[in-house]
């Protein structure tokens, strides 16, 4: 299915209906809701970066992998395309603050758990993993280097930096922080880590 958005296509594939679907079984649908929230704040985060720089999305499409972004990219300076990777991020990081204040006034659990899910987004993103963001910071910050030793050197990086955050996450689940559903995201996260990401698309995540 395809349709435009200012202008911009809009391509929405089965895969991400099926997964959505998914999502709404294994989840409450206030958790589905934040998580929808936050994928919105932080693509649109990209997207006004970009738009602020001259760079308007060629495609945006939703898939099985959530939503990827073809931009110009090339287009952009070393600088602004760092801007435009850490944007994303910064508004989930930006969220996570304004719903952690809104649950210190008002004491409402959703405020909590949209701040959780967005400060979750942020730090998941920032992890310097090929197809995320911080793996597209990562690759700017080495961009001066060969790209074959650039490239060794950010899968290395990637590989590390999965093993803490994997340990964290379990010591998590087995302290029953985590809920044992998560798992199923965890799964899904791991798959497509190991997918290689879109060569069009824009920033990771």
């Amino acid at each position: 299915m395809e349709f435009e958005l200012c202008g911009v296509p809009v391509r929405l594939g089965f895969p991400f209906a099926a997964v959505l679907c998914i999502l709404l079984v294994a989840f409450d649908l206030s958790i589905v809701g934040d998580l929808l929230a936050a994928i919105a704040l932080h693509e649109g985060g990209h997207l006004l970066c970009a738009a602020a720089f001259g760079i308007r999305p060629r495609r945006i499409s939703l898939t099985a992998r959530g939503v990827g972004v073809a931009m110009d990219l090339d287009l952009a300076a070393r600088g602004e395309r760092f801007l435009i990777a850490l944007a994303g991020p910064a508004v989930n990081l930006a969220a996570c603050l304004a719903g952690a204040a809104g649950w210190r006034i008002s004491g409402a659990g959703c405020w909590l758990e949209f701040s959780a899910v967005n400060g979750c987004a942020a730090l998941l993103n920032l992890l310097p993993v090929p197809g995320l963001d911080g793996g597209d910071l990562l690759r700017l910050m080495l961009a001066r280097l060969p790209a074959a030793r650039t490239e060794k050197i950010c899968l290395a990086v990637g590989g590390i930096a999965l093993f803490p955050a994997a340990g964290v996450y379990f010591f998590l689940l087995l302290r029953g922080i985590a809920e044992r559903r998560s798992l199923l995201a965890f799964a899904y996260l791991a798959v497509l880590l190991a997918c290689d990401p879109e060569s069009d698309s824009g920033p990771g995540g």
